[in-house]
């Protein structure tokens, strides 16, 4: 019988039988058999009235690889899913048919929103061509492509930056049917490289990036403006173009000592494309990256030198990011053993697959408290919550330890116990030790801004300060930065000078080129000037967009002021050559006029002693000797004046001095028909003066 058969089979299923025996109506279906521990598909008929035969197909590895196939799928979603990079897929026209939670949160867009889209809609119109390019490629090649920049336009216009890793995307006949890939947010440290690159840029210092041979690879417009050389003219030369003193063998083995210590400070000289010569102080520092790089910045000392003036050296180094690691996967059973890894994970770690499955993850994770590793995992086993981000120690086959960030999630099987632990882990070694490189850089940057002897300051498009110096805080007067944040430069610039600088700023807006050199007339504190000389150019946000300017100041007050003591200091001395010409003639004068003088005085006295001379010749005779001594006093006075002596000083009758000064001016008067009316107060006191001197004022 059937039961004998198959022992232990469900009552439904003979019911099932005896109903196609009965009505004639076939039936197929699949059921499973405990007693045999299979899944069977089974095809009953009726071959004549009565019978029925049945068919069994044993179908249980198909079953079994059906749902390995669903866990597997289940398991690369959940993957897909917790990745903290965008995960998508596309068709051959570059149209989405698969996103993740992270690609949307990069795009700011929803998933349905994606799905579907085409990457010209988000991709800059100047990028859509080298974009195609690069997938033309990989569909040709059939190769992936790992790691290229790839800018994005967001749902909201903003501009993100991403390192993308794409690979062909083939169907179960190896046919390239579109393609998948993995995409990073970089925005964050683009911007950082932008900020840097904007600092080197607008510097008042040259610089320089050169390979170990001494050839420019970069330059700023400080450099450019320094030697009078364009930006394409300095990239086709090496050090020894513009070194006016070391000879080439000379810089040759100052690179290699350079090499060698890492860096190196020094001044020499610099010749211009115009043939001038310019000192300058050097500082150089060395990385060990690209075949080696050297990063220079040049100073112009000449005018310190000239002046004699000490510059307090500062120093800026260009720093480089280096964040480009594969993600390694991973998956644990309850004991910690590994039971799937990724290619990426056995570079990681420096095991083959094969060595490193079945290993205990203890093997390889050596943090300094193996515990907490532990009980970080059995948290999670009853927690079910994930643990995202944290950083361990991993040690490599060849003995090397590096530094891994680590998601780990729970492992679930097909009825949602924690059978395990899958985690995805990245090598950030080289980020943690190019972050410690940035945060020494900036610390630099930092210190080298608070002890420069120059100004810096950042204002926004309003012209409110928004970063400011000790330098400037100094060179206005003010005690600490807190006072000068969020102030206007209108508040410490004088009323006159204000459109001056609204002009220097909407220039530098206008155009987009800094403003070098122009002068400013501050108003510190207290009340008094300052002059300054001063370099601005744009401050632009991640979208280019400008956002305010940064300026460079030098305090010129102290030179401002030599100049001006210089300048009184001629014009006293050009007053007192005057003076010393003027009595050098007044004592010239004066020697030929007393000669005459003394003939008209002495004969007008004779002819004022004779007895017959008329009473009206008589007074102009009187009149005569009178102007005649008055000159002879004047003359007196030249002398005096040539001889730097002091006036004669005596009691005088002012009403006496006018009377006597309208007596020698009567012939001017009457010829120029001019009447003069005097009312003299008759009880004037004398008064305590030079005569002559008084006399002439009249």
């Amino acid at each position: 019988t059937v039961l004998e058969v198959l022992p232990g089979i469900e009552r439904h299923w003979i019911e099932t039988y005896g109903k196609v025996a009965l009505t004639g109506e076939p039936v197929q279906f699949m059921n499973y058999s405990a007693p045999l521990g299979k899944y069977f598909e089974v095809t009953a008929f009726r071959p004549a009235p009565g019978q029925f035969v049945c068919i069994f197909q044993d179908i249980t590895e198909r079953k079994r690889a059906e749902e390995a196939l669903r866990e597997s799928e289940e398991r690369y979603r959940t993957i897909i899913e917790e990745t903290g990079d965008g995960y998508f897929e596309t068709d051959l026209a570059g149209n989405f048919t698969l996103v993740n939670d992270a690609m949307c949160r990069l795009m700011r867009y929803s998933r349905e929103e994606l799905m579907g889209m085409n990457y010209r809609k988000y991709t800059p119109e100047e990028k859509v061509k080298g974009v195609f390019e690069v997938y033309n490629r990989i569909y040709l090649t059939g190769e992936p492509l790992r790691d290229f920049p790839y800018e994005i336009i967001r749902k909201d216009g903003s501009r993100a930056f991403a390192e993308t890793s794409a690979f062909p995307l083939r169907n179960d006949k190896g046919e390239i049917i579109g393609f998948r890939g993995i995409r990073r947010d970089i925005t964050e440290r683009k911007a950082r490289e932008q900020e840097y690159q904007a600092i080197v840029s607008t510097t008042i210092d040259g610089f320089w990036q050169t390979d170990m041979q001494g050839r420019f690879l970069d330059v700023n417009d400080a450099y450019c403006h320094l030697t009078g050389y364009s930006r394409d003219e300095l990239l086709n030369m090496a050090i020894p173009d513009v070194e006016a003193i070391e000879k080439p063998d000379d810089t040759a083995r100052r690179i290699r000592k350079i090499e060698k210590v890492g860096s190196d400070r020094f001044e020499t000289r610099h010749r211009c494309k115009d043939g001038k010569i310019v000192d300058v102080e050097i500082s150089v520092n060395y990385l060990p990256v690209d075949s080696g790089r050297m990063f220079v910045f040049i100073r112009d000392i000449t005018e310190r030198r000239r002046a004699e003036e000490t510059l307090q050296k500062s120093e800026e180094r260009y720093r480089t990011i280096i964040e480009d690691m594969d993600e390694g996967y991973f998956e644990l059973d309850l004991a910690g053993n590994f039971t799937v890894t990724n290619d990426a994970n056995c570079r990681n770690v420096g095991y083959t697959r094969k060595e490193l499955i079945g290993m205990n993850y203890s093997k390889v994770v050596v943090d300094e408290n193996p515990e907490a590793v532990r009980l970080g995992l059995k948290r999670m086993f009853k927690t079910g919550q994930p643990s995202l981000g944290l950083h361990r120690k991993v040690l490599r086959k060849d003995g090397t330890i590096r530094l891994a960030e680590i998601s780990t999630f729970p492992l679930r099987g097909g009825d949602g116990k924690i059978t395990g632990f899958r985690g995805i882990g990245w090598d950030i070694t080289e980020r943690k030790r190019a972050e410690e490189t940035l945060r020494e850089s900036e610390e630099k940057y930092r210190t080298i801004l608070s002890k420069i002897e120059d100004s810096y300051f950042e204002v926004d498009l309003a012209g409110n300060l928004t970063f400011v110096n000790e330098a400037t805080c100094r060179s206005l007067g003010y005690s600490s930065r807190e006072e000068l944040l969020g102030m206007n430069y209108r508040d410490f610039t004088v009323e006159e000078d204000i459109r001056h600088l609204y002009q220097a700023f909407n220039r530098v807006y206008t155009t987009g080129e800094p403003d070098k050199g122009f002068p400013w007339v501050i108003a510190r504190k207290d009340g008094s000037r300052g002059f300054a000389e001063a370099t601005i150019s744009l401050v632009r946000n991640e979208k280019g967009e400008i956002v305010g300017f940064r300026g460079v100041g030098r305090d010129i007050t102290e030179r401002k002021k030599a100049e001006e003591h210089r300048r009184q200091l001629e014009l006293k001395a050009q007053v007192s050559s005057r003076l010393a010409s003027v009595g050098e003639m007044s004592a010239g004068v004066a020697h030929e006029i007393n000669n005459p003088l003394t003939a008209v005085t002495g004969y007008a006295q004779l002819l004022l002693d004779r007895e017959d001379i008329p009473p009206d010749a008589r007074k102009d005779l009187a009149a005569i000797n009178d102007g005649a001594r008055r000159v002879a006093g004047i003359v007196q006075r030249l002398l005096t004046f040539s001889r730097q002596t002091k006036p004669e000083r005596k009691y005088v009758d002012i009403n006496q001095l006018i009377e006597s000064t309208l007596v020698l001016r009567a012939y001017h008067l009457r010829t120029n028909n001019i009447k003069v009316t005097t009312s003299l107060a008759l009880d004037l006191p004398q008064t305590m003066a030079d005569p002559g001197q008084i006399q002439q004022v009249l």
